[in-house]
Formats: C-alpha cells, structure tokens, sequence
C-alpha cells in the first residue's frame, strides 16, 4: 500500500486511502456511485458526464510525492465538505433499496444502520467532554466509497482457493484485508455506546440482532467470543482472565487469532451487508433492454421503474399482455360502414393496450388461480378505468385505453410505496387519494366536491360493498347474510333506496 502523506483527508482514509478504495472497486462502481450521488443530491439537474469526470479523477489520483494540481485540490475541498455529506435519512434513502429499509420496530434493523451511520461519520471514537452538543453524524462519500471497498477486499480475499492464498503475497493481502475491516467493524461496534471501547455485551446485541436472539450462547460463538475477551493465552500461563472491555488494538489482535480459514462471526455480516450496499445497476438488463425499444412517450416507465423499484418487468409485461385483446372487434353496423372507414379504425387504434371491456372483465370476475372473486363492481371499474385511460383520439374521448404506463402508475400508487417514503409515513397514500378523489370529481383542476358528485362517490361505496358482501362470502352461507345490501339503480340518485344497516356498517349514520 502506498501510504502516500497527500492524499483526501477523510474519517476513514487512515485505514484505507481512498484512491486504493477506488482502485478495489472498480473505475464502473465507482462511476455509478457518483452519478447516484450527484443525481440523489439534485434530482432535479441530472449530472452530465463531465461532472461524474471531474470527481472520478480526484478520487483516483494518487499524488505520491508530487505536487496537487488546484483543480483536484478543488474537487478534494468539494468532497470533504459536511455540507456534500450525507445525513443519516439521506444514506438510508441512497445505500439502502426501499424493500430493505430498517425501520422503528422489533427486527427493523434501525439501531443497527445508527451504527453504521456514526461509524462512517467524524463522531465515531470523538468523545470529547465538552458541554456543547455533538454534531449530527454526517457520512462523506469518500468514506462511502472506503468503507465498500473494505467489505469488497474481505469478501474477495474469502473467495481465494487455498492454493491462491497459500503465497506469501496473497497470504499477506488476506491478513490486510482481515485487519482493515477489523479497524471498521471497531467502529461500529463502539457506534453503540460510544465510549471508546467495546464490552462482550455489546456484541451479544449485533449477533443477536443480525442472527437471531440468543445466537451469542450457542458453544461456538462463545468460544470466540472467550479468545477475543481473554487477557493471556492459557496455554502459557495455565488460567485465562477475561477482560470487561476491549481496546481497538486488543480487538484486532482478537480478531486475529480467532479467524479460521478467512472467516470471523464477527466480520462475515458486516463484510456482505457493506458490499451489497455498493449501488447495483439502476435496472436490469433485460429491463434495459426493454425499455431502449420504448418510444420517447413512453420512456416515463423508466422514470416509475427507478421510483418503485420494479425489476421484474417480464412478469409485469407477461401479465399486461394476458389482458390485451389482439383480435379485432369491430362495433357497431358493419354493413353501413365503409372499407376505408374500417381501415382507419384499425390504424388509429393503438397496439399492445387493454381496452375497458377486458379491464372490466379482468377486475370484475372471480379468478381461481389468483383465489379472489373478484375486485371492484362493474360501474365502479367503469369510473376507474375512465380516470386512469388515455384517450385514442382528442376527438373521441369515448374511445379509451389502458397501456403498459397507465397500469403500472395506477397500480404502484395503490400498493406500493416509492423509493424515497420511510415505512409508516402516510403521505405514502396520498396518490391513490388523489386517484379517487378524481375518479369522481368532474375536472382534475377542482379541489372540491360538490353535492351530486358526493351523492355519487356514496352510491358506488355502497354498490361496491354489496358486490364485496355477495362475491366474498361462502357459497354455503347464503341465508346468514346479514348484509344483504340491493344492486341500486344509477339512474336517479334521489330515488335510489340505501340499505340503513349497510350504511351504519360503512360508518355513513351518525350514532344516537
């Protein structure tokens, strides 16, 4: 390693330099993280190539023993700034995929990535006892990119044959590698309670959260766990004293005598959980082979993929097209209709779209294979349909559809959450509102329903629940039914006859 003395200045750049790191990962690792990061700090000016440049050259560039050229300099100070950090929320939302995000609750995994966030951070072993407030913990992205490397080489080093390592060169690159993450695991073991120093108690907490409880009392675990604690080696003096607290050099001399064939219970979780944070390719490359066939107007789909993580668009594309109609059906008097007006249907209507007969169809009926009888009532799946469709023509508004977008929105606003919403926050169900609210509002710019169009929304609440009640229970429960709403008629609202017991079950009549 080449310890050069000019080099970027960060929270881990003693263990690792960041120009090594970056040599570890890889000129396209690197590349796709600074363009996530510089894309994740403004969404709204996506990175040209030559801002990803600039950076790629200054954390590669080992000076040695010339001088800095200002312009890497420049980008150096740029780097190393608190205000190009991340704090804990934003490397949350930027390492970790949403479907993994640690949450507030038992196996949330939420203390755990405090630790990581502390020990990436300039808080980490600076507990000073001054009166003033520490400062929020803010990870760099060169310690992002040190600590990736890091867990990169350990499981690269693993990966080695026993005849590969057995070299004096590559037994050396394996006890480097086993010490670096030594150095790093240190840190976020003592991230916990931040003491400068790490008890068995502690580690009893990381095993138990990463591996299950009670993990730290199986006999092989405790058997490391008493090497690494142990004050001599009982081999020499005949007894062994235990220590309450571990030193960063007692832990890694620890570590060391405790790992067997490039392995440690307490390196491996942390070595594969750092590495798989590395940002992977934005999609798949089936998906973006797929989406380069897209025209123009429809590479929104990207945009949808990237927010909801949706990598497996072959299932979704393989389930859109179950539902397209590909045989022409012609509406209306044939005979009456001439050849030319026939032909111009054909051409004006789109291909590869679901059309509201088979959307209807699709939501409508019951489904044994999927096991549900059924989602939403047909004048209801009507109205959604019409909300959610592009129409054919400006012309004939009448004449919708469904394409691969329209589907995939309506259907991520409804059960899914984008990448950027924490688990429980409820803004996370304000599109799919949205959806309804326009669904029976007469234009998107009105913020307010009016008196039919609540009488409306209250008519189809009840039609939808009786179609609920009659399609959801037993075959064998027909004369229990005690929510034997009618089919009301649509026709005149006024007239309309509601059920009281099915709208004092929907919460609609107020309690005497």
């Amino acid at each position: 390693m080449n310890q050069s003395t000019k080099q970027i200045k960060s929270n881990l750049s003693q263990i690792l330099p960041v120009s090594e790191a970056c040599h570890i990962l890889g000129i396209d690792t690197v590349n796709r993280v600074i363009r996530g990061f510089l894309h994740f700090r403004t969404p709204n000016r996506p990175p040209t190539d030559d801002d990803v440049t600039v950076l790629v050259k200054a954390l590669f560039f080992d000076p040695g023993e010339n001088d800095i050229p200002q312009n890497i300099q420049t980008n150096w100070n740029r780097l190393t700034r608190r205000t190009s950090g991340l704090d804990k929320a934003s490397f949350l939302k930027f390492m970790i995929p949403s479907p993994a995000a640690p949450y507030n609750a038992p196996g949330g995994h939420l203390g755990l990535f405090d630790c990581w966030v502390h020990a990436l951070s300039s808080s980490a072993n600076n507990y000073s006892s001054s009166a003033s407030p520490p400062l929020q913990p803010i990870v760099l992205l060169p310690d992002l990119l040190i600590a990736t490397a890091i867990c990169r080489e350990y499981k690269n080093v693993k990966n080695l044959t026993r005849s590969d390592s057995s070299t004096e060169n590559m037994s050396s690159r394996v006890d480097y590698a086993i010490m670096m993450l030594s150095v790093l695991a240190y840190r976020v073991y003592d991230s916990y309670q931040k003491k400068g120093s790490v008890s068995r108690d502690t580690l009893h907490r990381f095993l138990s959260d990463v591996h299950g409880e009670d993990f730290y009392k199986t006999t092989s675990v405790r058997k490391v766990l008493d090497v690494i604690f142990s004050a001599s080696d009982p081999q020499k003096h005949g007894s062994r004293r235990y220590l309450a607290q571990l030193t960063p050099g007692q832990f890694a001399n620890g570590i060391r005598r405790t790992a067997r064939h490039k392995q440690h219970i307490l390196l491996d979780w942390m070595a594969t959980l750092g590495d798989h944070m590395i940002p992977q390719t934005p999609l798949p490359q089936s998906v973006t082979a797929y989406l380069e066939t897209l025209t123009a107007s429809n590479r929104s789909i990207e945009n949808l993929c990237q927010t909801y993580n949706l990598t497996n668009l072959y299932e979704i594309k393989r389930r859109f097209h179950s539902l397209v109609e590909t045989n022409l059906i012609v509406q209306g008097d044939v005979m009456k209709e001439t050849q030319a007006e026939e032909e111009k249907k054909v051409a004006t209507k789109p291909r590869h779209v679901i059309s509201q007969h088979a959307f209807i169809s699709a939501v409508t009926s019951e489904n044994d294979e999927m096991g549900h009888g059924g989602y939403l009532s047909k004048k209801l799946a009507g109205e959604v349909f019409r909300t959610g469709a592009c129409p054919i023509a400006e012309q004939d508004s009448s004449s919708c559809f469904w394409a691969l977008y329209d589907v995939l929105h309506f259907c991520c606003s409804a059960v899914r959450q984008p990448g950027d919403k924490i688990r429980g926050d409820i803004t996370v169900d304000l599109p799919l509102m949205r959806f309804i609210f326009s669904v029976f509002g007469s234009t998107p710019s009105r913020q307010y329903l009016d008196k039919d169009q609540v009488a409306k929304m209250l008519f189809h609440l009840l039609d939808h629940q009786a179609f609920r009640s009659k399609n959801d229970k037993p075959p064998f429960d027909d004369d229990k039914d005690i929510m034997k709403a009618p089919i009301l008629n649509e026709k005149n609202f006024e007239e309309s006859l509601i059920d009281v017991r099915a709208a004092g079950a929907l919460g609609l009549l107020p309690l005497e």
